[in-house]
């Protein structure tokens, strides 16, 4: 969901996150993790000499120094996530799915950050620009499908798109890049410009530190000198003078609190990715990550980059195997957890040192961290459950939940009817009567709260269905909202498991009232399903019981239905469907002509399409829907997979 400002989870949320952390967090892959507060817990890679993943290390394998004093190891665990599925282009990349999950925990946390506040108005403005939209798409077209991305910028924040699995998103808007040149580095605006990107670099590594146990990533994308090493500490140096140490010790201090790394890209040498052939963008990926790290080794100083385990990319001969490098590091890693002496005593710099008894292992990870009295000190009571699930910069993962949306008019009434359908894909044993307590609240984009529903559902539970889903059951909710942009922000509580959840998901919802052509939401329905309450939720508008989904075997019966509103139209509307393979095949094509006639006193037709789950072999598909005639058009797209 793209916002004017800075998004809610950048803004509102942060200093709540930040306060119940814990709870936010994605679950750790071994629960010692949770059982100390004081435990640190220190993200490495272990590379061998080619520079890939070593795995099966444990405990023993690891000797860790704070100070250079060694530090027991008291907990190892290996995380390894996975790789993107898909070539960019085709509709895995760009399509996302309809239903949202809070699942993926060990995914990364992708932070793209395009340093828009210092491009210089020269001749090379305009290239620079597009060398640094081409390299923010390069890490977007590699990440993995349980990888979450933002994009944010250092001064224009009205481009900055939240967390999200959607690439189609983060694409459009990085294309939304609108460069603010500047002519002298010293001139006023130059030292505010400059200023304005210190602080954003700040601001996000303070929101990541409210974040823990999650693999963090910031690509800073940042034209700060041309042909130089591109890097923060670089910029610093150049900015001396015009930023006071404050800023600077607030920057180095959440970075390491973080425990993000931070990887650098200059544009300089990147200018025209798309055209360089492969010798001029390097074959030799052993080579080129050599020249990264040889290039390290020449600096008369430690970096931001190198203090968090990162490194710089600055030619085009390192481009393609720095980018397979960083995702190589971020998506195998070992999480490293010790007790660090005196934790709270001080907000002083304690350098670490992470080695593995093994002759050929490199190991990158931070190097140093700040203790975190302050924020310790600050923090407050958690709040009470569904609202802190709600409250989350991320969703809390503690109950696994999906949920689908659609929007339908309501005759006679302005807003819109929301359909909202929750899964839990957690649950006590069959033949338990479970609790299920909603909250779902509406945000517009400015952060404004225009809805709230909350609900208390018995469901009796049933065995699950096996190969088919991992659903346990579903609960309808229903939400009225005037038509508009609207982030949709849902809790869950399980009495039976005491554990809750949070999920989110965006939403437009159209002006049904206005003439033309409109679509509803689509809605998915299927057989057999597993328990559902209250079953009656939505009969007063739509004739289906929804579910969230989308996984069937070929035995199942499983179908769409969407109404669609011609309010203004007296000529036929055509309705296309179309199902595609992974490898972009048409494998089901059926036209169908709604004509004006069906339309009636209500200006909606329903359209229902059974899906051909016999015909289909097992993988993913997508089913297209569109209806005219002409520009008109209006297309839905719906993800699923026959197992």
């Amino acid at each position: 969901m793209r916002r004017p400002q800075m998004s809610i989870a950048l803004g509102v949320l942060l200093t709540s996150a930040i306060v119940i952390a814990q709870q936010v967090s994605s679950k750790p892959p071994q629960v010692i993790f949770r059982a100390n507060a004081n435990l640190l817990k220190v993200d490495v890679s272990v590379l061998d000499a080619n520079r890939r993943p070593i795995h099966g290390l444990t405990a023993d394998d690891f000797v860790l120094t704070e100070n250079g004093i060694p530090q027991p190891v008291v907990a190892v665990s290996e995380v390894n996530v996975p790789d993107a599925e898909y070539e960019p282009g085709t509709w895995m990349s760009e399509v996302a799915p309809d239903v949202r999950s809070n699942a993926g925990d060990d995914g990364r946390l992708m932070i793209i950050l395009i340093d828009d506040a210092l491009l210089k108005s020269d001749y090379t403005a305009n290239t620079t620009k597009a060398a640094m939209q081409s390299i923010a798409k390069s890490v977007i077209d590699r990440l993995g499908p349980t990888d979450l991305a933002t994009v944010m910028f250092t001064f224009d924040k009205r481009g900055v798109q939240d967390f999200t699995h959607d690439h189609a998103k983060l694409r459009a808007a990085v294309e939304s890049f609108t460069a603010r040149f500047f002519d002298s580095p010293g001139s006023s605006a130059g030292v505010t410009l400059r200023n304005d990107s210190l602080d954003s670099f700040t601001y996000v590594t303070k929101y990541l530190a409210a974040l823990p146990q999650r693999r963090k990533a910031l690509i800073y994308v940042t034209p700060t000198d041309r042909g130089k090493l591109t890097d923060t500490e670089t910029f610093l140096a150049q900015s001396k003078g015009s930023l006071t140490a404050g800023r600077q010790q607030d920057m180095f201090e959440w970075a390491e609190r973080s425990g993000v790394t931070v990887y650098s890209i200059s544009p300089y040498n990147l200018r025209d990715l798309s055209a360089m052939d492969a010798e001029q963008r390097g074959v030799d990926d052993l080579a080129a990550l050599r020249s990264i790290e040889a290039q390290q080794a020449r600096q008369t100083r430690p970096t931001l980059s190198s203090d968090t385990g990162g490194f710089a990319i600055t030619s085009s001969s390192q481009f393609d195997a720095g980018i397979a490098q960083i995702f190589r590091e971020t998506g195998s890693y070992y999480l490293v957890g010790y007790s660090p002496p005196d934790p709270t005593a001080d907000t002083k710099l304690r350098n670490i040192v992470v080695k593995v008894n093994r002759a050929d292992a490199l190991v990158r990870g931070r190097t140093a961290y700040y203790s975190d009295k302050k924020a310790r000190e600050a923090a407050a009571p958690p709040p009470p459950t569904l609202a802190g699930a709600l409250s989350g910069i991320l969703p809390k993962t503690d109950l696994p939940l999906q949920i689908a949306v659609a929007s339908f008019a309501r005759p006679g009434h302005n807003d819109a009817a929301v359909m909202i359908a929750l899964g839990t894909l957690d649950a006590p044993k069959a033949g338990a009567l479970e609790t299920i307590e909603v909250q779902v609240r509406a945000f517009t984009e400015r952060g404004d709260q225009k809805g709230v529903a909350t609900q208390s559902t018995q469901v009796l539970l049933r065995p699950s269905f096996g190969l088919r889903s991992d659903l346990r059951c579903e609960v309808l909710s229903e939400l009225d909202l005037k038509p508009g942009q609207y982030e949709l922000r849902l809790s869950a509580k399980s009495a039976a498991l005491d554990r809750s959840g949070s999920v989110y998901v965006d939403l437009d919802v159209p002006d049904f009232s206005a003439s033309g052509l409109m679509l509803s939401g689509i809605v998915v329905s299927a057989s057999p399903n597993v328990p559902v309450e209250p079953k009656t939720r939505f009969a007063a508008v739509i004739p289906v019981i929804p579910t969230t989904s989308r996984v069937f075997v070929r035995t199942d019966a499983a179908s769409v239905f969407m109404r669609v509103y011609a309010r203004s139209s007296s000529t036929p509307v055509t309705v296309n469907a179309r199902i595609t393979d992974r490898q972009q095949h048409v494998v089901f094509d059926r036209p169908e002509t709604i004509v004006a006639e069906r339309f009636g006193a209500t200006h909606a037709a329903d359209y229902r399409l059974a899906l051909p789950l016999e015909a289909l072999a097992p993988g993913p598909y997508l089913l297209t829907i569109e209806v005219g005639p002409g520009p008109q058009t209006i297309r839905r797209d719906v993800r699923f997979s026959v197992r």
